[in-house]
């Protein structure tokens, strides 16, 4: 049984056997995982048990052997610093006993040896973007931003300092190069995404955090920018 990804007209397909299982439009892909038990971290990118292509509200689980992923992922995202963005690694404590099958000698020899789950199904992981030397961080839309406001603006925040400065710098002496880079830039994607009358609302949704942007001086969108910048500097 032959199980294989194809991009047909900028439409994803994923089939066994010339059996489709399901296709998704290629610019429903947002994310494309390489995943490795935390065991095997060790394993080179190229080597790892596992990709997850993530849509919308969907997830396809495939075995790093399974043909045309490669093809797909340069298909969807042909221009490099796009891939960049788009590929990232994923770091899982223990593998869902539904994906743990598809790993090894065939295990289901009656049908597909991929999976497609509801993204609801994604576990809980650590992710960073692959090619990237930074800290793993939780799954979220902007997981350094989020990981920065959830371990930094907390409300113990002022053991780090009273200051933004304090706290910024606290963050950077834990942190690395490839962090600071990894959370400006989702700075600045979430800076283009909501306008000023979205963007406080959209950061209490996302982060659920009980930081107060105010407090620190000015509007939600001049502390995201503060941010950017001390980390920048």
């Amino acid at each position: 049984m032959t199980d294989e990804v194809t991009v047909e007209a900028d439409t994803l397909a994923l089939r066994s056997d010339g059996r489709t299982l399901d296709t998704q439009a290629g610019d429903a892909l947002e994310r494309a995982y390489a995943v490795c038990p935390a065991a095997d971290m060790s394993v080179t990118v190229t080597d790892v048990p596992l990709r997850v292509f993530r849509f919308a509200d969907r997830l396809w689980v495939l075995p790093w052997t399974t043909a045309g992923v490669a093809a797909a992922i340069a298909a969807i995202w042909p221009e490099p610093r796009r891939r960049a963005e788009q590929c990232w690694e994923a770091v899982i404590d223990e593998l869902p006993r539904d994906w743990r099958k598809l790993l090894g000698e065939r295990a289901r020899p009656q049908g597909p040896a991929v999976l497609v789950a509801p993204v609801s199904a994604l576990p809980a992981w650590r992710i960073r973007r692959e090619g990237s030397d930074s800290h793993y961080v939780g799954e979220h839309a902007f997981p350094y931003l989020d990981a920065l406001i959830g371990g930094w603006f907390h409300q113990d925040f002022d053991i780090a300092g009273d200051t933004l400065e304090a706290v910024i710098a606290a963050f950077r002496k834990e942190t690395n190069s490839d962090d600071w880079a990894e959370t400006r830039a989702d700075i600045a994607g979430l800076l283009r995404r909501y306008d000023d009358a979205a963007l406080a609302r959209e950061v209490v949704r996302l982060f659920r955090s009980g930081v107060d942007p105010a407090a620190w001086g000015g509007g939600t969108r001049q502390w995201l920018m503060r941010i950017e910048d001390l980390l920048g500097a």
